[in-house]
């Protein structure tokens, strides 16, 4: 578990988890004392154990609104969202990866 591998610095069974670690005590001994990793039960991190679990999409972001903001007054404000679904869409014309309502197309590829 991510716990044994933190207070036992390494681990043997997972090697991607033992490059996380071997990352993370890296950058511990620049800039904290020590370290130690405890559990904490669900019921009380109900935040971290959703997120743990959760299947978040990568393709799913946007740009902070007032950057967006930014960029439109600088450059023009686009005509179409590309790649944005009704969640995230800055523009009431976009164009999403899937069909999805609202969208005016699929893959602006």
């Amino acid at each position: 578990t991510t716990k044994a591998h933190i207070n036992r610095q390494g681990g043997t069974h997972s090697q991607g988890l033992m490059r996380e670690t071997q990352k993370m005590f890296h950058w511990v001994e620049r800039h904290v004392a020590s370290i130690r990793a405890e559990h904490i039960a669900g019921d009380t991190n109900t935040k971290a154990d959703w997120l743990s679990r959760a299947v978040i999409d990568q393709g799913e972001w946007q740009l902070h609104p007032h950057i967006f903001q930014e960029i439109a007054h600088r450059f023009g404000t686009p005509q179409v969202d590309l790649f944005a679904t009704p969640q995230n869409s800055q523009l009431p014309r976009f164009y999403s990866r899937y069909s999805t309502p609202g969208a005016e197309g699929v893959n602006a590829l």
